[in-house]
């Protein structure tokens, strides 16, 4: 069917006796793939499937409003039939719709990995080891918000990071020393030099980002007028705070000077005697 108004899915409209019976399905709930329209020329359109079997007949409920089919595969000692889920029917049937629109599997599959290379570009630079890692960016689902590319992009690379961890960890363990273990941890450390160049990545844009407000914070606006003194102070290390209070990453002490980034303790804007007994003049 040719895309019209808001479309956004394919779908499957299961049939009894000829009539659909109930709600239709989304086909790209089964294969997120078919979460995109199937282009022929300029044009884009959805597919519309319909189902029909004697099974779904003899399933029907008397009612027409669905049927008495379980949507996961049971399994019971007490079961004399054979039971097909909705599970199964629609995976088998998602196998011959892929055969039979393989160029737009592979299209969407490609428009899928473009879309996550634009937005580890754009707004993912910690994520740049797994931007051309085709196998990676295949396994995860077109269409996704920006939150959840993100959340996707981070487990696989605390799954990454771990697992390099894990094999560095186990050389050390067993050492092993002899040219193949060698050449193996090399391998091993070249994965995890990576993953730890796209956090330096996302701490140096961090920090930029810190750089440039504090910038504006410094500067007058349109009518000559400056930020209080307590905005800029809060950027640094927020007022009335100590370093219990505030974890490592949300102060900015190093716009002062590189070796606060090493401390003990911090109070900033407290008195002294409220966390010290001692009194002094």
């Amino acid at each position: 069917m040719l895309k019209e108004n808001n479309r956004k899915n394919h779908y499957i409209y299961y049939c009894a006796n000829s009539r659909v019976v109930g709600q239709p399905k989304s086909i790209g709930r089964v294969n997120s793939l078919f979460s995109y329209p199937i282009i022929q020329g300029d044009k884009a359109y959805f597919l519309e499937v319909y189902l029909v079997s004697d099974y779904l007949n003899n399933k029907n409920y008397k009612t027409r409003n669905g049927f008495a089919i379980p949507q996961e595969k049971e399994s019971s000692l007490f079961q004399f039939e054979e039971q097909i889920s909705f599970d199964e029917i629609e995976s088998a049937l998602v196998n011959v719709l892929e055969e039979e629109y393989d160029d737009h599997i592979k299209e969407a599959s490609l428009n899928s990995q473009t879309e996550l290379q634009t937005y580890i570009d754009e707004k993912a630079p910690r994520d740049k080891s797994l931007r051309n890692n085709t196998d990676i960016l295949k396994t995860i689902p077109p269409n996704l918000t920006d939150d959840k590319k993100e959340e996707h992009l981070y487990r696989i690379s605390y799954h990454a990071r771990k697992t390099v961890e894990g094999k560095l960890q186990d050389f050390i363990n067993n050492k092993q020393i002899n040219e193949d273990t060698i050449q193996k941890i090399k391998k091993d450390i070249q994965e995890k030099t990576a993953y730890d160049v796209d956090s330096l990545a996302d701490y140096m844009m961090r920090r930029k980002a810190i750089i440039d407000l504090f910038d504006k914070f410094s500067e007058a606006d349109s009518e000559g007028k400056y930020k209080l003194e307590e905005d800029i102070h809060n950027i640094i290390f927020p007022l009335g705070f100590n370093n219990e209070e505030v974890a490592y990453e949300m102060h900015n002490l190093w716009l002062l000077d590189e070796r606060f980034l090493a401390y003990k303790f911090i109070a900033s804007d407290k008195s002294i005697t409220s966390f010290s007994q001692k009194k002094s003049s």
